[in-house]
């Protein structure tokens, strides 16, 4: 119901809804699931790292994608979802960021480690994949997990990648947002 780039429209046509004595329960509650995706992927990743027998709020955690969207490309980061995963992150010193296009010292404004993207792989106990960038796909997924500290998380919340091939690694955690 309206990804980041339409988070005002639903509201918008609520009121118009409004204006002309119409139901606007189910738009607004459809938004209201969007809005609380990232609580809910930071619950994800807090049971899966509980699972690898990790606390969140002792992990390394990487965030790959910044940028509002990846693919058509973009440095945009004005209402871009990640930021409000990031904001549910317990503890920015323990975050590093990777995004292939967004400037470092506008990364670093967030409060987080700017990483490339081995960097971000290497010694993290999580890596949560939030957006599509087409450089993602010519990614060595099996080396950039063997970076990891074991058992480690990994959530792409973009289904960029084939769940099965990551669960081929027993110490490695899987997880997507709308599956496991």
């Amino acid at each position: 119901m309206g990804g980041p780039c339409l988070s005002k429209d639903p509201y918008i046509l609520a009121s118009v809804f409004k204006q002309q004595q119409l139901e606007t329960d189910l738009l607004l509650a459809c938004r209201t699931v969007n809005e609380k995706a990232p609580i809910l992927l930071k619950e994800k990743l807090r049971r899966l790292l509980a699972d690898a027998g990790k606390d969140i709020n002792a992990a390394n955690i990487s965030l790959i994608g910044m940028a509002f969207k990846g693919e058509p490309e973009t440095s945009d980061l004005r209402d871009s979802t990640s930021l409000w995963v990031l904001e549910q992150m317990p503890d920015k010193s323990k975050i590093s960021v990777y995004d292939p296009i967004i400037k470092e010292e506008d990364i670093r404004a967030l409060g987080v480690q700017v990483k490339t993207l081995e960097g971000a792989f290497t010694n993290a106990d999580a890596v949560v994949i939030l957006n599509n960038h087409k450089s993602y796909s010519n990614m060595n997924l099996t080396k950039m997990l063997s970076l990891m500290n074991k058992p480690a998380v990994f959530i792409d919340t973009w289904n960029n990648f084939n769940p099965l091939q990551i669960k081929q690694h027993n110490d490695v955690l899987y997880g997507g947002l709308g599956n496991n």
